[in-house]
């Protein structure tokens, strides 16, 4: 869209401003998580395999669509009327960058949201025990749609800051991103059965996960070996977060 979106039948181009471009990701976005989450609490397609699915459908498409070749060039021109891209990625508010305060903004309203309204008292109930919800009159399909498609905005917003962050847009970014995504939150202390997880644990997770691999790279550890550190750092978590939670359950 950066570059322009050409219409053959009328023989023009057209070249949409940033925030258009930022609107319009945004809802394809959510028309993403609305399909995962209308497979997952109609159809009952079982949630990870929803998921999987259409991130492959989706990146399919985007090779589709741009032979499988990098979008380069994404400033605009002023005479076109669509610069200010790259103002995502690079430039500072207060000498923070942008991209920082757009993912602190976001921590904050969804630790706000699950913490202080009933959506996310309802969204910890559907995780924990969903049956127990659906009969105490929590609308567990309702809140499965809006959660997934909360999360495709979000992912569209966090692949916005990326593609500003490198000038330019690939249909293989981002790939592996679901891994640490899942190894973030396993060791922020979410459980992988549902019901359990905070924005700040999610966020110490990430963290950690990032000076690991800021880390690794600074005592000049090889790429390869770092794909293994992360993955043993995955299991690692996924063994603790088991062990803890399946004591719990026995106990209770």
């Amino acid at each position: 869209m950066m570059q322009g979106i050409e219409l053959q039948a009328l023989g023009v181009i057209l070249y949409p401003p940033v925030w258009a471009v930022v609107v319009l990701t945004c809802v394809l976005g959510a028309l993403v998580g609305a399909v995962n989450g209308v497979l997952i609490s109609i159809f009952r397609v079982p949630a990870f395999v929803a998921t999987l699915g259409v991130m492959y459908v989706a990146r399919g498409i985007a090779l589709l669509m741009t032979n499988g070749l990098t979008y380069n060039n994404l400033s605009g021109r002023s005479e076109l009327g669509n610069t200010g891209f790259s103002w995502l990625g690079f430039n500072r508010i207060a000498g923070i960058p942008i991209s920082v305060l757009v993912l602190a903004a976001m921590a904050i309203i969804a630790g706000l949201m699950l913490s202080r309204s009933s959506f996310g008292r309802w969204l910890y109930a559907s995780g924990g025990n969903e049956r127990a919800a659906e009969l105490s009159g929590v609308p567990t399909r309702r809140v499965k749609i809006t959660v997934y498609t909360l999360s495709g905005i979000l992912s569209a917003i966090a692949g916005l800051v990326l593609s500003s962050q490198l000038t330019s847009a690939g249909p293989t970014a981002g790939t592996t991103y679901e891994l640490t995504a899942i190894a973030a939150v396993v060791i922020g202390g979410a459980a992988l059965t549902g019901g359990r997880g905070t924005v700040r644990g999610t966020m110490l997770g990430a963290f950690v996960i990032g000076f690991l691999s800021d880390g690794l790279v600074i005592i000049g550890v090889s790429s390869y070996w770092q794909t293994v550190f992360t993955g043993a750092v995955i299991v690692l978590a996924v063994l603790m977060n088991s062990l803890q939670y399946g004591r719990g359950t026995r106990k209770s």
